[in-house]
């Protein structure tokens, strides 16, 4: 990872429909940030698409709050 960069974001196309994930280094902070950003993007990417319901799952912790 380059140097300020705890985690990436991906937008892949399934079988099922789109996936929006991310992935976070092991032990970096600021999970919190990198969930409103994915969950934004599905957002917007369902929007777009015309799709009703968003599936939202993550890991459970203080850092991460899914809320």
């Amino acid at each position: 990872m380059t140097a300020g960069v705890s985690g990436r974001w991906f937008v892949s196309k399934t079988h099922k429909g789109t996936l929006v994930h991310a992935r976070l280094e092991p032990g970096e902070e600021n999970s919190a940030k990198l969930v409103s950003l994915v969950r934004r993007e599905a957002r917007l990417i369902a929007r777009r698409e015309g799709k009703k319901v968003i599936i939202n799952d993550g890991p459970p912790g203080p850092e991460c709050r899914m809320t």
